[in-house]
C-alpha cells in the first residue's frame, strides 16, 4: 500500500501555523527570558551588598573607598586593580575577603571592557564611596576621600548602594565612538547630562537622540539600597536625593 505524500497546500499550511505560534510564543519566551535576567541579577548585586556589609564591619560601619591611586602604577578601584589591557583581576577587589573573589554577575550586560568592574554594577562612587559630590569636599578627581559612615545616611532604605552600570561613549563626547563600555561607577542623575550612567538594560528599548544630546529608555536598572533590599526602577523614579548622604544637600558637579 502507497503512503499518500502531502500536498504542497498541506505544507504551506503546517508552515503557516508554526510562524503563527512562532510569532505568539516567542515574545512570551524573551519576556520570560528578561525576567530570569533580572531575577539573577538582583541575587547577584544583593550578594555585593552582603561583602559590603561585611567590609563595614571591619572597617568602623565605613565604606570602601571608591578608588585611589597606588603611585605610579595602576588604581585601586573598589572592585579591583584595572591592568593595562583593561583586564580586572576579582582577588584585588577591596571586596575581595568577603566574596572569595568570585564576581557576582548581571548577565544582561552586553558591554566593551574599559575601566569598569566585570561584575555590571557600580558603586554610588561619589556619596558613599567618597565625599565627592559634597560641597566643600577635599576630594580629589585622582584620589578618592571621605568615605561615608553608616550613621551620616538618613533612610537606609531610600539610599543606593549600587546599580547596574554602563558607560555609553556617545558620539556627541570627544573621541566619543557610541559603544557601550563596563564601568562600575553610578552617578546621581544631576551629572548624567543627559547620558545616564545608571544603565536600565532590563526590558530595555533604548532611544539614543543626537540632536538633543540625550539617552532615554523604557528598561529597568536593578538597584540595591543600603539595607539591603533590591527594587527595580525606571529612569524617571531615578532621583538625587537616592543618592545623597542625610545632609539636605544636591550634588556639586565640578571636579
Amino acid at each position: 500500500m502507497r503512503r499518500r505524500a502531502f500536498t504542497l497546500v498541506e505544507l504551506m499550511t503546517v508552515v503557516a501555523i508554526l510562524a503563527i505560534l512562532y510569532a505568539v510564543l516567542m515574545p512570551v519566551v524573551i519576556q520570560v527570558k528578561c525576567f530570569a535576567q533580572e531575577w539573577v541579577a538582583g541575587e547577584a548585586v544583593a550578594k555585593v551588598g552582603q561583602a559590603t556589609t561585611l567590609y563595614m564591619l571591619d572597617s568602623d560601619q565605613t565604606y570602601p573607598l571608591a578608588y585611589y591611586s597606588l603611585g605610579d602604577g595602576p588604581r585601586q578601584n573598589w572592585f579591583g586593580v584595572v591592568a593595562k589591557d583593561g583586564s580586572v583581576d576579582p582577588a584585588t577587589s577591596l571586596l575581595g575577603p568577603y566574596t572569595k573573589g568570585k564576581v557576582q554577575r548581571d548577565y544582561a550586560l552586553n558591554a566593551l571592557p574599559w575601566n569598569g568592574d566585570e561584575s555590571g554594577y557600580g558603586y554610588n562612587w561619589g556619596y558613599l564611596g567618597s565625599d565627592f559630590y559634597l560641597p566643600n569636599s577635599w576630594s580629589t578627581w585622582q584620589n578618592a576621600m571621605g568615605p561615608a559612615n553608616e550613621s551620616s545616611l538618613g533612610d537606609t532604605s531610600s539610599t543606593i548602594e549600587y546599580a547596574t552600570t554602563s558607560f555609553f561613549y556617545a558620539t556627541w563626547l570627544p573621541k566619543g565612538d557610541g559603544q557601550t563600555y563596563r564601568y562600575g561607577f553610578a552617578d546621581p542623575p544631576a551629572a548624567w547630562f543627559g547620558n545616564p550612567t545608571v544603565d536600565f538594560r532590563h526590558m530595555a528599548i533604548k532611544t539614543i537622540d543626537k540632536k538633543k544630546r540625550e539617552v532615554d529608555s523604557t528598561g529597568l536598572a536593578v538597584v540595591l539600597f543600603s539595607d539591603g533590599h533590591v527594587k527595580p526602577l525606571h529612569q524617571k523614579e531615578v532621583k538625587d536625593k537616592m543618592f545623597e548622604r542625610d545632609n539636605g544637600l544636591g550634588a556639586t558637579l565640578e571636579p
